[in-house]
């Protein structure tokens, strides 16, 4: 397997404590300290949601419930707007990413 160059330094300093603690796992995954750092941080950076993102999926999380709780408490149990509403959701759920690039190229044409 050919791996790419790695031509950028990144260089930090421990503790003893904290060396001996990246010591012991990288011996118990078979490894180097460095090894285990390089491949626990370029691991954990491709899973890490940066702050903008996370406040922006939690506004989105909280308007969702609000709107989809709010919706039920205003109609009636059984009623027509009721079972529109649940379509509508159900709709948006299963087009979700349809609706964002729509909204995308929306926005990308509006902004030239």
């Amino acid at each position: 397997m050919n791996e790419a160059k790695r031509t950028k330094i990144i260089t930090f300093r421990v503790t003893e404590d904290e060396y001996k603690k990246i010591e012991d796992a990288a011996i118990a995954r078979g490894t180097d300290p460095n090894d285990w750092c390089r491949q626990a941080i370029v691991g954990l950076s491709c899973k890490l949601i940066n702050i903008p993102e996370t406040m922006i999926y939690s506004e989105i999380a909280c308007l969702r419930f609000l709107f989809e709780f709010g919706f039920r408490l205003l109609f009636a149990e059984g009623s027509d707007e009721l079972a529109e509403w649940d379509e509508l959701r159900e709709g948006a759920e299963k087009n979700a990413n349809d609706l964002v690039a729509t909204l995308l190229a929306k926005r990308r044409i509006g902004s030239r």
